[in-house]
C-alpha cells in the first residue's frame, strides 16, 4: 500500500473545477523549535494579508488577483475530503492529518460553491515525504502521483515530457495533463519541488488561456 496524498488533490481539483491568516511571519523562521504544534502548523501554512500570500517556510510569495476568491480553511478541507472519497476507489491509502498534507492556499476565479461550467483555480499544498515512499526527485514524485489516479483511465492524459523551471527560491518540475470529460476539456499544470522534507505542489487548473495568464501572473511569471 502506498501513501500518496497528492493523488487526492489532483482528483478533487478536477471534480470541483465543473481566508485570511494572521500576521507577517518573516521573523519566525528561526523560532520553530519554541513554537507549539498549532503555531508551527500556522507558520508552515503561510499568511494572507489582503491580496498578498507569503510563506517563509516554503519560500513563496504571491500577489493574488483581487477579483479571485481565496478559499477558507473549511473549504480547503472540504476539497480534500471530496478527493479522498473519490480516490478510495483505488488501492492507495491516504493520510490527511495536519502535518502529512498541508493545505497552504487555494484561490478560485468564482466562489467555491458557485455552480459554473468550470471554476479555474490555483491550489498550493505540501505533502510530507515518507521514507518508505522511496522518492528522490520531484519527477519521481509526479510519477507516483500519476500512478495514484490511473483508475481514471482515458479521462486524464499526461504529457510524457516534464520541464524544469525556477519559481522564486526553488527549482520545480513542471508537468501537464489534459482532462477530457466528453462535454469539455480541462487543462492542468502541476509544479513540484522537494524542500524541507515536503513535496511542495502548485496545481493550476483552467480551460481558457486568459485564466492561465491570470494565474501565472499571481505566480510571478
Amino acid at each position: 500500500m502506498m501513501k500518496q496524498g497528492i493523488g487526492v488533490l489532483l482528483i478533487c481539483l478536477l471534480i470541483f473545477s465543473g481566508c485570511s491568516w494572521g500576521k507577517d511571519q518573516s521573523d519566525d523562521i528561526n523560532k520553530m523549535d519554541s513554537m507549539s504544534e498549532e503555531e508551527k502548523i500556522a507558520f508552515m501554512k503561510g499568511s494572507i494579508v489582503e491580496d498578498h500570500y507569503k510563506n517563509d517556510f516554503f519560500g513563496l510569495e504571491l500577489v493574488l488577483s483581487k477579483s479571485w476568491v481565496v478559499l477558507t480553511e473549511e473549504e480547503m478541507m472540504r476539497l480534500m475530503q471530496t478527493g479522498e472519497d473519490i480516490a478510495s476507489e483505488s488501492d492507495a491509502t491516504f493520510d490527511l492529518t495536519e502535518l502529512e498534507i498541508l493545505n497552504l492556499m487555494g484561490v478560485f476565479k468564482y466562489p467555491f460553491d458557485e455552480v459554473v461550467a468550470m471554476n479555474p483555480n490555483l491550489y498550493i499544498s505540501a505533502e510530507r515525504l515518507d521514507e518508505t515512499m522511496d522518492i528522490g526527485s520531484s519527477e519521481a514524485y509526479i510519477e507516483q502521483a500519476r500512478a495514484g489516479i490511473e483508475h481514471l483511465g482515458e479521462t486524464i492524459v499526461f504529457d510524457k515530457t516534464m520541464d524544469t523551471l525556477k519559481i522564486q527560491e526553488n527549482t520545480y518540475t513542471k508537468s501537464h495533463a489534459t482532462i477530457d470529460l466528453g462535454y469539455m476539456v480541462i487543462y492542468q499544470v502541476h509544479y513540484v519541488t522537494l524542500t524541507r522534507g515536503y513535496a511542495l505542489n502548485i496545481i493550476v487548473t483552467y480551460m481558457e488561456d486568459e485564466d492561465l495568464e491570470a494565474i501565472e501572473k499571481m505566480l510571478g511569471f
